[in-house]
């Protein structure tokens, strides 16, 4: 059942997209080749801002790579609030990643000192990866020794996996503060003084600002390192037509415009801002519409867009609070575009048409928002912009008017 004007919920979920939206196939083949061509066990780090896409990327080399005698081993250190047992984690997720999991287990408890039995059979008996328990000996000792303890546990699960070859896909260890630079410091050191039976690639996601703030830590750690930037020029065609429902093809048109064009200008605008904005403004548009108002999708979606977009990075405003703070969506940008062509029965002003036959603006003007605080006033106060019948000052004869629930909080 639709809700709103989404469609497909599902595709605006913060998970991983099963379809390249974004076009990352020369990204894919890059980080691609890497692993083909990489002999030594390595650390290669995927260098992008938040939501630009490093997980999609990972992933979609993953596919490429599934059927190659590789084993794939996923870890998110997120799942883990304190960021203390990144370690622990990272052997309970190889250890559950095979289908031998409780046999590889009993084997390894039975070769080591009662210290790493007691660790060993701690991990066996958890039930999920969120919750780790009983580790207050581990806790106690030093990390150093800890670290020491945990690795040779580990590198007997790496030995003991079928496949020449595995890759680690670590995530959000950046988000970890100091205890995610040592997991990776002591990561490097591991492979770099264990011997293992096994090639083993290790691909790390990173942000620009972890990366850039603990530089010299990350040099030490990292082989390689791969720059992943969203590409401008990208279409989001086939996404919103995947997303957005309507029965008006030029709603989607526009919307289409309106994403491509924010998407080219807003370096800071990625699909998981995108998908946010959509999310929220739906949520926004039925709010709206059990409270009795007609909003229209298309200015609930640029009003929400406004809230997460500056006219430039360094601005402390945004759209939003600039347009709340002057009364007007001022002529000239994209917002009052979208915001313009909305309704197909609004876009004459003094019977002077506002839009071509190509969507394209004729005439500019700015809109002014109008209070409205009663559903019931859609008569004399429509949902989309307007030109008033009658105005009190010569400032308003060339501005439209817009209704201001669209602006006041839900």
């Amino acid at each position: 059942m639709v809700k709103g004007f989404i469609k497909n919920e599902g595709l605006l979920e913060e998970k991983v997209s099963d379809t390249d939206y974004l076009d990352f196939s020369s990204s894919i083949e890059t980080l691609s080749e890497k692993l083909k061509i990489t002999e030594k066990n390595s650390i290669i780090g995927i260098i992008g801002s938040f939501g630009v896409g490093k997980s999609t990327l990972i992933s979609k080399v993953k596919e490429i790579h599934s059927k190659k005698d590789e084993e794939w081993i996923h870890f998110d250190a997120w799942q883990f609030p304190e960021r203390k047992e990144l370690w622990e984690g990272l052997i309970l997720e190889t250890a559950r990643s095979q289908d031998k999991l409780d046999p590889i287990l009993r084997e390894i408890a039975g070769e080591h000192k009662d210290d790493v039995k007691t660790l060993v059979n701690t991990i066996g008996d958890i039930p999920g990866l969120s919750v780790i328990k009983n580790l207050n000996h581990f806790v106690k000792t030093s990390p150093a020794t800890r670290v020491f303890q945990l690795q040779s546990i580990f590198s007997d699960l790496i030995n003991k996996i079928k496949k020449e070859k595995i890759v680690f896909i670590l995530e959000d260890v950046d988000r970890s503060g100091e205890a995610g630079l040592f997991f990776l410091e002591t990561f490097r050191q591991f492979l770099s003084n264990i011997e293992l039976k096994k090639k083993v690639i290790v691909i790390v996601a990173i942000s620009n600002e972890s990366y850039f703030n603990s530089l010299d830590t990350y040099l030490k750690c990292l082989d390689f390192v791969e720059f992943f930037h969203k590409k401008t020029e990208t279409k989001l065609t086939d996404f919103i037509s995947a997303v957005f429902e309507t029965s008006y093809s030029s709603d989607k048109d526009i919307l289409i415009d309106f994403f491509n064009y924010a998407f080219s200008k807003h370096e800071d605008l990625n699909m998981r801002k995108i998908k946010l904005i959509l999310r929220q403004a739906n949520l926004d548009f039925l709010e709206l519409e059990r409270k009795g108002f007609q909003p229209n999708p298309l200015i609930c979606i640029a009003v929400t867009a406004s809230k997460y977009l500056k006219a430039n990075i360094s601005d402390s405003d945004s759209y939003f609070n600039s347009y709340v703070k002057q009364g007007i969506v001022p002529k000239g940008t994209f917002i009052a575009r979208m915001i313009f062509i909305s309704d197909r029965t609004h876009l004459s002003y003094r019977n002077v048409l506002i839009v071509n036959q190509e969507n394209e603006l004729q005439h500019s003007f700015d809109i002014k928002l109008i209070k409205r605080d009663k559903p019931e006033n859609s008569t004399h106060y429509p949902s989309t912009p307007y030109s008033p019948r009658v105005t009190f000052n010569k400032e308003d004869e060339n501005k439209l008017y817009l209704p201001d629930f669209y602006f006041k909080d839900l």
